[in-house]
């Protein structure tokens, strides 16, 4: 179990998901975040963490959602290259259905993803 913060100064013991890799990563400028993509089993699609890059004032992921929208989103997508990772996530699970045309509809198929902002998640290039 590992300390996962709530906010600056709480926090809680979760479990951890911790793996090494091969993942495409990067950094947006734009963004003033890293960008990770892990892929799911099948290739189709991907789950992209958005991790803030500075974390002292307990304020960055309200800083880094202002800041975030779809061309952003896209330009930081197109700049993520493959590298070896470290990561360690809490673990979580979220079910939800959705038909396939909604996703095709709302998203597009080039950003149907999910995306997940976190402020003490820990990826290492």
């Amino acid at each position: 179990m590992n300390r996962f913060f709530i906010s600056q100064d709480r926090y809680d013991y979760v479990r951890m998901l911790s793996q090494t890799g091969e993942y495409k990563i990067g950094t947006s400028t734009q963004l003033d975040a890293e960008v990770l993509e892990m892929p799911y089993h099948s290739g189709n699609a991907s789950l992209f963490v958005l991790l803030p890059r500075h974390r002292h004032t307990g304020l960055e992921l309200d800083s880094l959602i202002s800041r975030l929208n779809s061309q952003r989103l896209t330009s930081a997508l197109a700049n993520i290259t493959s590298a070896p990772v470290h990561l360690q996530l809490p673990k979580f699970s979220v079910e939800t259905h959705l038909r396939h045309e909604f996703l095709q509809v709302s998203l597009g198929r080039a950003l149907a993803c999910a995306c997940v902002l976190m402020s003490n998640t820990y990826f290492a290039p």
